[in-house]
């Protein structure tokens, strides 16, 4: 206890989509091998106020992109988005939250589309 930041690593499954490259990650039970793994470390969700009198939502996620066949580290990034949120009431920080996860799951999904086109097989 009181010894740091606690750490939580998620694998999470990535709708498969046609691709020219292949999968990254179908859904699980589905029956289709997926090319790619997408593990996730959430290393900061919270709302920082930095001196100011409203709060920022602030949310930042380590990324890897594994190849599933043998686990290599293909590619990965931290994503950060800072959101301010309009006042201190819960209904306006949830919606900068929301506005800050919207964000950074759109950056995350270009960038897996993006690093896994680079490293498809056949070019590693």
């Amino acid at each position: 206890t009181g010894s740091g930041p606690t750490s939580v690593t998620y694998t999470l499954p990535v709708p498969s989509t046609a691709t020219p490259w292949g999968s990254l990650s179908p859904v699980k039970g589905s029956g289709i091998a997926a090319d790619y793994k997408l593990v996730m470390d959430i290393r900061r969700f919270d709302s920082d106020y930095a001196g100011g009198a409203t709060p920022s939502a602030v949310v930042e996620v380590s990324a890897s992109l594994l190849h599933a066949s043998d686990n290599i580290v293909v590619a990965s990034r931290v994503f950060r988005q800072a959101v301010p949120a309009t006042a201190t009431d819960v209904p306006s920080v949830v919606r900068a939250f929301e506005q800050a996860l919207n964000q950074l799951g759109h950056d995350l999904g270009g960038w897996v589309l993006t690093s896994g086109h680079a490293h498809r097989p056949g070019k590693r």
